[in-house]
């Protein structure tokens, strides 16, 4: 193993409690202040300085990989593969910018951003805030109705589904707290910043732990119900997720803990937009089994998974029927949709989003990282 880190200490004991790679596996150290860059560095215990995530350098690198190969291949030569080592790495980003991400690892930092990013309350909502209002609204039934201890978050929109479900269900009488898969329990969000590791929501938590204890001890563990809230490239009439690629055409992020928590949890609401390209009869690849999802919910209506009656076993049958539809978007659902459409008796309106339901959203996301992408 060759380990790259933030600082060679002489004596290691002082945080022993902390090591979890003996010195007899390790071939290398390679010292790399800043190291996570773009990610950041959590806490004070070590004599490590931490810092935060560089949220406009993932935002920069989404903006160029949606442009041609050219530009993409020039980003990458500069950032990657021009530094010869990391010294001329935080040279090219610059010492004002690294003084601006060591600021932001101090706990109540959000504080200033969020008054320099007043939201926009006034336009109204978009599909994708929609989808994020409904998902929210699903996600708080399903609280409620199982009493579930936890709630794990996707990334994107189903995190910021997720915070206000469980804000909803709370409201409602409801215990679940909020974990997220780096190693949160009961972490509360904090205003200016949507992304689900947000290291300044760390101080709120009751528990840090890691991902190898909220995906393989908690979620899957006994004496706790999870309910997940996940986002979708595509879904399907089976509600398997796909997020790793669509064949010939293009490479997604892959599965992080998806197919972990899709595979544990004790059932899965999945957030995404109503498109022939999103909402498919088959994904073309399976990153996470839809054998646990019970709801998926778009900008424009409500799923259900049905209960299979005796005897139906390998029906043509969708698994799935809508359940609540915004108004006069039947139609359109009919269109887009991969599988037949299937309408249950109790299916219902949906109300639009109120101004309480987008101030919270985007108060989260102000500047549109994922509500406006």
């Amino acid at each position: 193993m060759v380990a790259t880190v933030e600082r060679i200490v002489d004596d290691i004991r002082p945080w022993a409690h902390l090591v979890r790679i003996p010195a007899h596996q390790v071939l290398a150290v390679a010292e790399c202040p800043l190291g996570a860059h773009p990610g950041g560095l959590y806490g004070r215990f070590t004599s490590a300085e931490p810092y935060g995530e560089d949220l406009q350098f993932w935002s920069q690198v989404r903006e160029v990989s949606r442009q041609d190969d050219a530009a993409f291949d020039e980003w990458i030569t500069k950032w990657v593969l021009e530094p010869a080592d990391q010294t001329e790495y935080l040279e090219l980003l610059g010492s004002e910018r690294i003084s601006r991400l060591r600021q932001r690892a101090q706990s109540d930092s959000w504080k200033a951003e969020a008054a320099s990013m007043t939201p926009d309350l006034d336009s109204p909502a978009n599909d994708w805030e929609r989808a994020a209002i409904f998902g929210a609204r699903t996600l708080a039934d399903r609280l409620v109705a199982t009493q579930a201890d936890t709630v794990l978050a996707g990334a994107g929109v189903a995190n910021l589904a997720t915070w206000l479900g469980a804000e909803m269900a709370r409201e409602r009488g409801a215990p679940t707290v909020l974990t997220a898969e780096l190693g949160l329990l009961g972490y509360e969000p904090t205003l200016a910043d949507p992304f689900v590791f947000n290291h300044r929501a760390f101080p709120s938590a009751t528990m840090l732990a890691d991902s190898d204890w909220v995906l393989g001890a908690m979620i899957p563990g006994p004496n706790t119900s999870c309910v997940a809230c996940l986002g979708a490239a595509q879904v399907d009439a089976a509600g398997n997720i796909n997020s790793t690629v669509i064949p010939g055409k293009v490479f997604l992020v892959g599965s992080g803990g998806g197919n972990d928590v899709a595979t544990t949890a004790d059932e899965v609401v999945i957030v995404t937009t109503l498109s022939a390209k999103r909402t498919v009869s088959q994904v073309p690849y399976i990153t996470s089994p839809g054998d646990r999802v019970t709801r998926i919910a778009t900008e424009l209506g409500v799923f259900r998974r049905r209960e299979t009656a005796e005897g139906e076993a390998g029906s043509s049958r969708p698994l799935f029927e809508l359940i609540a539809v915004a108004s006069g978007m039947e139609a359109t659902i009919r269109e887009r949709l991969g599988w037949d459409l299937v309408i249950a008796d109790d299916c219902v309106e949906l109300e639009p989003p109120t101004a309480q339901e987008l101030q919270r959203l985007r108060g989260w996301d102000p500047q549109g990282f994922f509500l406006r992408p």
